[in-house]
C-alpha cells in the first residue's frame, strides 16, 4: 500500500511542475505579445523547458 501512495504522490507532482511549465510559458508567451519586457515580470532567467521538466 505505501508502494501505491508513493507512486500517486509522484504522479501529482509530476503533474503540478506540468503545470508550473505550461503557465511560466504562457505568461512569457503573452508577455513577448503585449509588449510587456520579461524583466518587468521577472520572467527573463526562467527556461520552463530547463528549469521544469
Amino acid at each position: 500500500m505505501y508502494a501505491q501512495e508513493t507512486e500517486l504522490d509522484r504522479a501529482y507532482h509530476l503533474g503540478y511542475l506540468m503545470a508550473m511549465h505550461d503557465v511560466i510559458a504562457t505568461m512569457q508567451h503573452q508577455a513577448d505579445v503585449f509588449g510587456i519586457p520579461r524583466t518587468a515580470l521577472r520572467l527573463d532567467d526562467i527556461e520552463p523547458d530547463k528549469d521544469l521538466v
